[in-house]
C-alpha cells in the first residue's frame, strides 16, 4: 500500500488525539492543547545524553556522573546503557519539550522544539545541530532552523516540513500517518515512539 503524502487539517487532529489516548495507556506523556483554534501536541522529556554527541561544546560544567543518572529519573536516549556505563563516563541532563503543530501552507505536521542544559540556558543552534546528530558536512540550515514559535511567539527549533510529503510516502498506514512521521522525524531529536502507537 502506497503512503500519504499529506494530512488534512481534521486528520491532524483527530490523530492527535488518538495518539494522546494511547499515550495515556503507556503514561509516555503527550498532550494535546487547545487554545481557542491553536491546537498542537506537546512532551516535555528530560533526556540523558552522552557528553560525545558535543563535542564542540563548553558544557563541562553541567555534565554529570554515570552513577548519579539512576536518581535523575531521566529518559535514557538509545546511545547510552546506564549498566554498561563505567562511574567515570559522563553525560548531560537535558530538558526538551517537543510541539508538533499543523503546517498550512504545508498541509503536514510540523515539529518545533527547544532543549535545554540542566542550568537553564537553551542549546545554541550549533549544539542542537549535534544533539540531532546533524554531520557538520550536512545542510544543516535545510534540516532544523530557529524561528518564532507560531503560537508562542518565541525563538524555537524547527524541523522544516518541505521534505515530509516526500518522507511520507514510504508510510504504509495513512490513518497511522502522525505516529509514523513522528517515528521517523523524532528519532533525530531523541523522541522515542513506541511500536505500540503504530499497532494500536
Amino acid at each position: 500500500m502506497a503512503g500519504c503524502s499529506f494530512l488534512s487539517h481534521t486528520d491532524f487532529i483527530s490523530q492527535c488525539r488518538e495518539l494522546v489516548r494511547i499515550s495515556d495507556e503507556l503514561s509516555d506523556g503527550w498532550e494535546f492543547v487547545e487554545d481557542g483554534e491553536d491546537t498542537y501536541l506537546r512532551k516535555k522529556s528530560k533526556l540523558v545524553v552522552p557528553t560525545s554527541c558535543f563535542l564542540n561544546s563548553e558544557q563541562d560544567t553541567k555534565s554529570v556522573a554515570a552513577e548519579e543518572l539512576d536518581e535523575a529519573g531521566c529518559q535514557m536516549t538509545e546511545e547510552i546503557d546506564l549498566a554498561s556505563c563505567q562511574t567515570n563516563v559522563t553525560s548531560y541532563l537535558i530538558s526538551a519539550e517537543y510541539h508538533v503543530l499543523y503546517s498550512e501552507s504545508y498541509n503536514v505536521p510540523v515539529l518545533f522544539f527547544n532543549a535545554w542544559w540542566s542550568d537553564g540556558s537553551l542549546l545554541t543552534l550549533e549544539e542542537v545541530w549535534e544533539f540531532a546528530g546533524v554531520p557538520s558536512s550536512a545542510d544543516r540550515w535545510s534540516f532544523v532552523t530557529q524561528r518564532d514559535h507560531p503560537i508562542l511567539a518565541s525563538p524555537w527549533y524547527e524541523i522544516h516540513p518541505c521534505k515530509t510529503p516526500h518522507l511520507m510516502k514510504l508510510s504504509a498506514r495513512p490513518d497511522k500517518y502522525l505516529a509514523s512521521w513522528l517515528s521517523f522525524l523524532g528519532r533525530e531529536v531523541r523522541i522515542s515512539i513506541s511500536s505500540q502507537y503504530i499497532l494500536k
